[in-house]
């Protein structure tokens, strides 16, 4: 805290101040109509509460866009009550869109309190279908400052129990890609619509099945800034055309992940050249299938699956998605 530079540092006396020294000088201290109400929310400003965000739905998280935090005065003990705090407003909530015959029911998150649209970007899921897992990716990308849509693909919100179940419901849309494809792209239009969304700033990502959808997307040419697959399958349902991929793609993929060939591998890398699309293939050591799911290692275990979770290698993954972000967006 600045003092003014009339007032002068006061010697300190033994036994303490005495009655005729002059009183203490201090600086009055600001405080900002959007802090008080923080302070207020929480408790007293000498009882500090844990957290800016205080959404309708779920948990505060913390929150970045474009490179400031929403912190609270516990992330900080030396924070001036006098500085000023960026406030978020995350707000969740399920939709429905439909794609020809078929009603999907997505969920999507957003910072209410940012004003101006921002960047929108689809998630797919995994396929186990539109889980909790996949609803929390979505609330991680709103409190980066996106505003994220959680698409449905199997219609209908359905989810799968098991690995049979989770396969039935993936190679139905698999075995029909004309039919994948169109809900794939209702789930864009639904995003695009959305009030909060530049429409011209949209990008993809998957996990699994999902990585597999949002790489179709890219090689049909859909108007994506980027689309982002993590632990995908890379087998191509079309074979694109030289400048037809219009996103940056990026690849996050588990060196040590038995459900991909070095076949397929091979394979996107010469698709992708053909085409001369901006693409990045990324294979992080030992990382298996299923690596940014915390459920994964149990699951695997369970069902006896090659799958494992790796935080670091989450996080590194998470990264590199954010990196891309910053440069198309």
């Amino acid at each position: 805290m600045k003092c003014s530079s009339s007032v002068g540092i006061l010697p300190v006396r033994a036994g303490g101040p005495r009655e005729d020294d002059p009183p203490m000088v201090r600086a009055p201290r600001k405080v900002s109509p959007k802090t008080l109400m923080h302070l207020q929310d929480n408790g007293a400003a000498g009882s500090p509460g844990t957290d800016v965000l205080r959404s309708t739905r779920g948990r505060g998280l913390g929150t970045e866009a474009k490179g400031v935090r929403s912190r609270s005065i516990e992330d900080n003990p030396r924070h001036s009550i006098n500085e000023e705090l960026t406030m978020t407003d995350i707000r969740t909530d399920d939709v429905t869109y439909t794609a020809g015959e078929t009603t999907c029911k997505g969920h999507i998150a957003y910072d209410a309190a940012a004003g101006e649209p921002r960047p929108g970007v689809l998630v797919v899921h995994e396929w186990w279908g539109l889980d909790d897992y996949i609803r929390g990716r979505a609330r991680m990308l709103a409190e980066l400052g996106y505003t994220a849509l959680a698409a449905d693909m199997y219609g209908d919100g359905r989810t799968a129990a098991d690995p049979d179940g989770a396969a039935a419901l993936m190679n139905a849309v698999l075995g029909d890609m004309e039919s994948g494809a169109a809900r794939f792209r209702a789930a864009f239009d639904a995003l695009s619509r959305h009030p909060s969304v530049d429409a011209g700033r949209v990008a993809a990502i998957g996990y699994c099945f999902g990585g597999a959808m949002v790489l179709h997307g890219a090689r049909i040419g859909m108007d994506l800034k980027g689309v982002v697959s993590f632990h995908g399958s890379l087998g191509s349902f079309h074979k694109p055309a030289k400048g037809e991929v219009k996103a940056k793609v990026l690849v996050c993929h588990g060196a040590a992940d038995a459900l991909v060939s070095d076949e397929e591998i091979a394979g996107i890398r010469q698709e992708m050249a053909d085409a001369a699309a901006d693409f990045r293939f990324v294979a992080y050591e030992g990382a298996l299938h299923g690596f940014t799911n915390p459920h994964a290692t149990a699951n695997g275990e369970k069902y006896g699956l090659p799958l494992a979770y790796d935080e670091a290698v989450d996080k590194r993954s998470w990264g590199d998605m954010k990196a891309l972000f910053s440069e198309i967006f």
